[in-house]
């Protein structure tokens, strides 16, 4: 499996079934925020993201912040959803993404990384050995950096979902 594909791809975290999550022996989330939660230009949590943070929790989960973001809009971030939070993550390499894990007190291949970015969030989940899950990046202007990533990140999305369908008429 190339190092890009994530494990879980879905539309957005609101369809992650959580009690499955639990059920492969995930126990411990770290959480990318922009564009993963909420789009860029949103300061702080929605209902719909307290909700999720507190559905972990409800299943055993915990859940923590790796953001490669400033320290002030993180830190707001985090303290709304009274969770840890690790600002300038350094995402893909993996020393913020152990950081989390530790944190939470758990092992790192019971540690998913939730992200809208094939070269940070799936990356560094998948260098760490934690389970990996690419959401669909919610909608907001991109600077021209990362539309050239969004553009590449396209090809892998394609070239992936050419693998799953050869697996699937085997």
């Amino acid at each position: 499996m190339s190092v890009f594909y994530p494990k879980l791809y879905i539309d957005g975290f609101g369809d992650l079934d959580i009690p499955a999550l639990k059920a492969r022996g995930i126990d411990g989330m770290v959480l990318d925020i922009d564009n993963t939660l909420v789009p860029y230009h949103v300061p702080t949590p929605t209902p719909e993201v307290i909700a999720f943070v507190e559905e972990l929790k409800q299943n055993g989960i915990s859940a923590v912040i790796a953001s490669n973001n400033t320290g002030e809009r993180v830190e707001l971030f985090a303290k709304a959803l009274g969770v840890f939070a690790i600002h300038k993550a350094g995402k893909p390499l993996p020393g913020g993404l152990l950081k989390c894990a530790k944190t939470m007190g758990v092992h790192r291949k019971h540690t998913a990384v939730i992200g809208d970015q094939i070269f940070t969030d799936v990356l560094g989940a998948n260098l760490c050995g934690m389970y990996s899950i690419l959401v669909k990046p919610l909608p907001s202007a991109e600077n021209n950096f990362f539309k050239v990533k969004r553009y590449f990140e396209r090809i892998i999305l394609k070239q992936m979902k050419k693998r799953d369908e050869k697996h699937a008429a085997d």
